[in-house]
């Protein structure tokens, strides 16, 4: 009996995703949004600026799009929980919260789940696991450190959203302890004492838990003139890449059985991504 032919590869098109060069050269507005449709199939991109701020307009632009598309899927950023169904005790969390609360502690994302779920619309978070993402880091050749001292300087000005900021050994606890947790680096030492230890020989000046601003250049993946680009940046922009390629593929997966999708990511993803949408997009004209 002969054997069906084998089903080709689906076209990806992770060549179109910007690179971080590219995106340098690029001037755009924050929020950044967009809209793609081909026959029954609609794409809503907001591209947001993060923010806790309850009086930002980004808040009542989410509302009314979740209103006007109706989608039938919301994607929001950094929910892992979200890969799969959305849990019962997580509903309860987000009941919980006031949409006050939920900006001011969580950001855009959690407003977005939360508003998503009181309207009856499934919501889903496309990211990779932390330790595929780190797997792909160790396989580009950066070390331990390395990779720790860009997640520790994420989460460190991520914390500068924060109207009330603990002290932060408390406030990176939980962090460190999911990281730890997700990385399972049996010899590895996940502490703020460790990140204190490595500052000096990584950034070249002591650790200050009140430069936030310091942490923010320090991750940040762009290459910007006059400002230094040392090896948290390299691992944040690899780091970045990894996840939009995995983004883009995940949502040209779910437009085969999905009609409308409204997309709520950071400003920079949305820019970078948007080119290989088009081309997913135009393969359904």
């Amino acid at each position: 009996m002969e054997k069906p032919p084998a089903k080709e590869p689906k076209p990806r098109f992770h060549d179109d995703i910007l690179t971080f060069e590219q995106y340098a050269k690029k001037k755009h507005a924050v929020p950044y949004v967009f809209h793609l449709a081909a026959k029954d199939k609609e794409l809503e991109y907001i591209g947001a600026p993060h923010s806790n701020d309850p009086s930002n307009p980004l808040f009542e632009h989410i509302w009314e799009e979740l209103d006007a598309l109706k989608p039938d899927l919301v994607l929001v950023e950094g929910i892992g929980s979200l890969a799969q169904a959305p849990s019962e005790r997580f509903k309860k969390q987000l009941q919980a919260l006031t949409e006050q609360e939920a900006i001011r502690a969580y950001g855009e994302n959690v407003f977005t789940a939360k508003i998503a779920l009181e309207k009856g619309l499934q919501i889903a978070c496309p990211e990779p696991k932390t330790k595929e993402t780190v797997l792909w880091l160790k396989q580009r050749g950066f070390s331990r450190d390395e990779i720790f001292a860009h997640f520790v300087s994420r989460d460190l000005f991520q914390s500068a959203r924060l109207k009330k900021k603990p002290d932060v050994q408390t406030y990176l606890a939980p962090f460190l302890h999911r990281l730890q947790k997700e990385l399972d680096w049996k010899d590895y030492d996940f502490s703020l004492a460790r990140f204190q230890t490595i500052h000096q020989k990584m950034f070249g000046v002591p650790f200050d838990a009140e430069h936030l601003d310091f942490y923010r250049e320090a991750d940040d993946p762009v290459p910007r003139k006059g400002r230094r680009y040392g090896s948290t940046n390299r691992v944040s922009a690899a780091l970045s890449r990894y996840r939009d390629r995995f983004i883009v593929d995940k949502i040209q997966d779910y437009l085969e059985s999905r009609h409308r999708i409204l997309v709520v990511y950071g400003a920079s993803h949305a820019v970078m991504q948007e080119p290989a949408l088009r081309k997913i997009m135009e393969q359904n004209t």
